[in-house]
């Protein structure tokens, strides 16, 4: 008797498949409905950043709530309903920080104590290092972090970014050159 309801609580395969199906078939008319979204996104405000903002969120609210939709109704109606709360929203909570910024009493942010001396050279080196490494490309950060902070010879840099070891070395001391003229200017 508990083996036959523990075959009645596994899934079935043909019911994942058409699930996945199901997925895939609203995930394809919800990219096909986008350029709709950006038209209706652009009448409710004409930032274009704000706009694509717009869409995103209700691309991922739809796909989120997409068991919640009823199949054969129109999809597009429910995409705008989303698209306008979102835009609703977005409006409610700008409005909401403006007046928290209108009353902010500048007085009281001046007091704030800062970082003390002995910390400000800990975000001095930070920004230092990050400014550095960002001015590398990935591959040769990788590389100058595996080779100079974690030690790793030019084998397992090699390995770690599937190369040769010749390519690893080329990387190393490109990404040191890189450093030293970013450190001389």
């Amino acid at each position: 008797m508990q083996a036959a309801l523990i075959l009645q609580a596994e899934p079935d395969k043909s019911d994942i498949a058409a699930a996945c199906r199901a997925d895939e078939q609203f995930g394809n008319n919800l990219v096909s409905l986008m350029p709709y979204l950006k038209c209706c996104a652009r009448q409710i405000c004409r930032d274009t950043d704000l706009c694509d903002e717009f869409v995103q969120d209700t691309l991922v609210n739809a796909w989120r709530a997409r068991g919640s939709f009823v199949p054969n109704t129109d999809l597009k109606a429910w995409l705008f309903t989303i698209l306008r709360n979102a835009a609703y929203s977005h409006f409610r909570r700008r409005r909401r920080a403006a007046v928290w910024l209108r009353e902010l009493d500048y007085s009281v942010v001046e007091q704030i104590a800062g970082a003390e001396g002995s910390q400000l050279w800990s975000i001095e080196l930070r920004d230092t290092i990050e400014g550095l490494t960002q001015s590398l490309s990935a591959i040769q950060r990788q590389a100058i972090v595996a080779a100079n902070l974690h030690g790793a010879n030019y084998d397992e840099l090699a390995a770690l970014q599937r190369c040769a070891v010749g390519t690893a070395k080329s990387r190393v001391a490109r990404a040191r050159s890189k450093l030293r003229a970013w450190n001389e200017r």
